[in-house]
């Protein structure tokens, strides 16, 4: 049986592409040391780069203007679904967990939905 939370379209609005989402640092080059890159560290122990935090907080606060409240989003649908397939099926977690900690944070205005299942986590506007 589907969850009866009411699932909404996100209204069209300016995409924002990622300049760089990889979210990976990059290999040291041979024969030079390699450096550490500063990482952003989520609740629930994953690491990501600035860059690639950065990068999803700005394109879903580009995204706010086009929620509906009242309805219930994925991290895939806050996102969009092109922006979504520019990430790589290991960057998509990630990205989801990005959303999942500016929530609990208060980085965005929205708000965790309970469902049926912990995942995939659902979210509303505030």
């Amino acid at each position: 049986m589907k969850n009866k939370l009411p699932q909404c379209a996100v209204a069209s609005t300016v995409s924002t592409e990622p300049s760089n989402a990889t979210g990976i640092d990059p290999a040291p080059v041979p024969d030079q040391p390699a450096t550490r890159i500063e990482r952003v560290q989520l609740s629930d122990g994953y690491s990501v780069t600035p860059d690639f935090f950065s990068e999803i907080r700005l394109h879903l606060l580009g995204r706010l203007p086009g929620l509906q409240p009242g309805c219930v989003y994925t991290a895939e649908q806050l996102a969009g679904k092109e922006f979504w397939a520019l990430l790589d099926r290991g960057e998509q977690p990630l990205a989801g967990r990005c959303i999942a900690h500016m929530v609990s944070h208060q980085m965005l205005p929205l708000k965790f939905v309970e469902g049926k299942h912990e995942y995939p986590k659902l979210y509303r506007l505030e």
